[in-house]
């Protein structure tokens, strides 16, 4: 199975500043040759790869306004780009809220994005892998960030799930 590909533009500036100091740049991105006059560089990698700049990015998000601007249009692109999958199932539930329901490393995740005066929070459940999520309760995890966005909750929910996933799997002697 072929991993997705994801495409955005990143400013010419930013690329080189990761090229000089180390950041993770995807296979085939060619930095520009200096940082002043470095035109849009336009990234087509892996989410995975997508995910590795933007943790970079955000570490240094201090460093400059366009590291930070960066960071939520890798994020954007991520949720966008998971939403387009097949294997997620969005369901709606009782109150209204949409239930985003992504596989991870075989685990389905339970998402659910709550709005209450402006700002938004994330309920998280998890469900093991090879039962089904019919046969068995939810495991919740728990879950405090807020965010101003439905996306970025989502994205900061799905994030703490994966996270939580690999340490069970580590602690159980997984993957």
């Amino acid at each position: 199975m072929s991993e997705t590909k994801v495409t955005f533009g990143v400013p010419g500036s930013v690329v080189f500043d990761m090229d000089m100091e180390g950041g993770p740049l995807p296979r085939g991105v060619r930095p520009p040759t200096g940082r002043r006059d470095a035109g849009p560089v336009v990234v087509i990698c892996t989410e995975k790869e997508a995910g590795a700049m933007a943790a970079w990015l955000r570490e240094r998000s201090h460093e400059s306004a366009e590291y930070g601007a960066v960071v939520k249009l890798i994020d954007t692109t991520l949720i966008r780009t998971w939403g387009a999958h097949e294997r997620v199932a969005v369901k709606r539930s009782r109150e209204g809220a949409m239930r985003h329901m992504p596989e991870y490393k075989g685990w389905r995740c339970g998402l659910t994005a709550l709005e209450q005066e402006g700002r938004w929070s994330a309920r998280i459940e998890v469900y093991r892998p090879g039962i089904s999520s019919r046969e068995q309760s939810p495991m919740p995890l728990p879950f405090g960030a807020k965010a101003s966005s439905e996306e970025r909750i989502l994205f900061l929910a799905r994030k703490q799930a994966e996270d939580w996933i690999d340490r069970e799997e580590k602690r159980h002697g997984g993957a």
